[in-house]
């Protein structure tokens, strides 16, 4: 990612910031989160974040109510605190937020889980922001809520649009191109399951069945067909 920032700039971000503007906080504590035109450091970030957000501002209270929510401050999550700061960004209507608090309703993260309202959240939160992450939490948690009855078809198409998204994360976007490996091959044991049903009822051949354990078996070897936990998100 190219640094949008001078040396000049950044020196007066900081002023700025330091003077208690609330969009410079914001901006110097983005600077620091992505290594804009500064050393990368997650408590200089947190620390203009939280000032920032204090003052009103909505990415900077989603994003430190997500460093809250997932254990990025201090090493263990503060629950409330980041729940307290996500939801005074949802309140403002910030999408990043909504796909936050779909993680806490997913892994009942000081709230009682509610797959439900997990996937209404980062639905939300994808449509209204698109970004990969809120993507990524999308598909987790359709495939958490509805399991073996889960649209696929939804699942990889929004894995697609988060690996060929050139804008976005390159971590994000390997992690989708992952999981569509992992999908596929669950997508082909299913046809083979089906295929072996049919053989089971005398509609196929002993080589369906040869093929169908076969496929399990390296499935099995190569890839997880589990959902990724909450953790695994940030």
């Amino acid at each position: 990612m190219e640094n949008p920032y001078s040396q000049q700039d950044i020196e007066t971000l900081k002023n700025r910031a330091e003077a208690g503007d609330a969009d410079a906080q914001e901006l110097y504590g983005t600077a620091f989160d992505e290594g804009n035109g500064v050393d990368r450091s997650l408590e200089e970030a947190v620390k203009w974040y939280e000032k920032a957000a204090n003052q009103g501002k909505l990415l900077s209270q989603a994003n430190i109510g997500w460093a809250y929510l997932s254990g990025r401050v201090d090493g263990e999550p503060n629950i409330e605190k980041g729940l307290a700061f996500l939801a005074s960004a949802m309140e403002g209507g910030h999408p990043s937020a909504y796909g936050s608090m779909a993680v806490a309703y997913l892994g009942g993260l000081g709230v009682e889980m509610d797959l439900d309202k997990a996937v209404s959240l980062a639905r939300k939160a994808f449509e209204e922001g698109g970004r990969g992450r809120d993507g990524m939490i999308l598909a987790e948690a359709i495939l958490h809520r509805d399991e073996d009855q889960a649209d696929m078809s939804e699942v990889i198409s929004i894995y697609e649009s988060v690996a060929a998204d050139e804008s976005e994360d390159p971590a994000t976007r390997q992690q989708a191109e992952e999981r569509l490996e992992e999908l596929g091959g669950v997508e082909e044991l299913a046809d083979l399951l089906d295929a072996f049903k049919k053989s089971m009822n005398g509609e196929g051949t002993e080589e369906t069945e040869a093929s169908f354990r076969e496929a399990a078996r390296e499935i099995n070897e190569s890839s997880s067909s589990e959902t990724l936990l909450p953790g695994e998100l940030i």
